[in-house]
C-alpha cells in the first residue's frame, strides 16, 4: 500500500470531506496514535508458545472478544479473517465493551481481544498481557486528528483557530491515563455521572496544557497568535 506524504493525504482527505453531504474539514493532528493490536495473556502466549499474529494459527480453541468497530470495519476482524489478511478462524466471538475487554482476558471468558496503543495496560506494559507483532505488517498506524463540520467553521470563525491550540498537545500516555481515569466511571448506572465525570477530566487536561477559556481568549482575540505551531 502506497504512504502518502502527510500534506498530499490531508488534501486527499479534504477532497473527500468536501464531497459529503454535510462537509468536513481537517483541522490538525492531535501528537498521538491509536492503532489497533491483538492481545493474549501471557500464560496463555507462552503455553501455546505464541509471539506474532499468525503464530494463532496453530490454535485450535480460539475465542475472540471485540468491539462493535473492530467487528464492523474492514480493517478489523476482516483483517484477521480474510485470505488477504491473516486467514485465521475462531471458534466463537464475543462483542465486547471494550472497558471490559482486558478483564473477560483475565476471566477467560476470551482468549483473544482487540486492543490499542493507547490502552493503560499496553502504555505501563502491564507483565500480565502479550502484544502480539504483527508480522504480516495488515494493521497501518492510526493518527489522531481533529474533524469539524464545514458549517460549524463558517459560522464561528474562533472555532478553527481554538482547536488548532491541540495540535501535538496530546501524547499517548496523556491520553491512556485520561482513558484509565474515564473507566472508573464506567460502571456508574447514570450516564449523567459518566458524563460530568469525563468534562471534568477533560477540564483539568485543558487546564494543564493552559488551554482553558482565558488562554484561549488571549490567543483568539490576538490576531498574531491564531494558532500554534509545533
Amino acid at each position: 500500500m502506497k504512504t502518502l506524504p502527510a500534506e498530499k493525504a490531508i488534501e486527499h482527505l479534504n477532497t473527500i470531506f468536501n464531497s459529503l453531504s454535510s462537509p468536513l474539514e481537517w483541522i490538525c493532528h492531535t501528537g498521538l496514535k491509536d492503532n489497533w493490536n491483538i492481545v493474549v495473556r501471557e500464560d496463555y502466549a507462552k503455553d501455546k508458545n505464541i509471539r506474532d499474529i499468525s503464530d494463532l494459527e496453530k490454535c485450535q480453541d480460539l475465542i475472540l472478544g471485540c468491539e462493535y468497530d473492530f467487528f464492523a470495519r474492514p480493517n478489523g476482524y476482516n483483517l484477521l479473517t480474510s485470505y488477504s489478511g491473516y486467514g485465521l478462524r475462531f471458534e466463537k466471538t464475543v462483542l465486547l465493551d471494550h472497558a471490559k475487554a482486558y478483564d473477560a482476558l483475565d476471566n477467560q471468558e476470551v482468549n483473544v481481544i482487540d486492543g490499542f496503543t493507547t490502552d493503560p495496560q499496553q502504555i505501563y506494559k502491564d507483565s500480565r498481557y502479550r502484544v502480539l507483532e504483527d508480522n504480516e505488517q495488515k494493521f497501518g498506524d492510526y493518527f489522531s486528528s481533529i474533524v469539524a463540520r464545514k458549517t460549524v467553521l463558517d459560522t464561528n470563525s474562533n472555532v478553527k483557530k481554538i482547536l488548532n491550540l491541540l495540535q501535538g498537545q496530546i501524547s499517548q500516555k496523556e491520553m491512556s491515563n485520561m482513558i484509565q481515569k474515564a473507566d472508573r466511571y464506567h460502571d456508574s448506572r447514570s450516564n449523567m455521572v459518566q458524563i460530568t465525570a469525563i468534562d471534568r477530566i477533560v477540564d483539568n487536561f485543558l487546564r494543564k496544557k493552559g488551554l482553558y477559556e482565558n488562554d484561549i481568549s488571549k490567543d483568539t482575540n490576538n490576531s498574531g497568535t491564531g494558532s500554534q505551531s509545533n
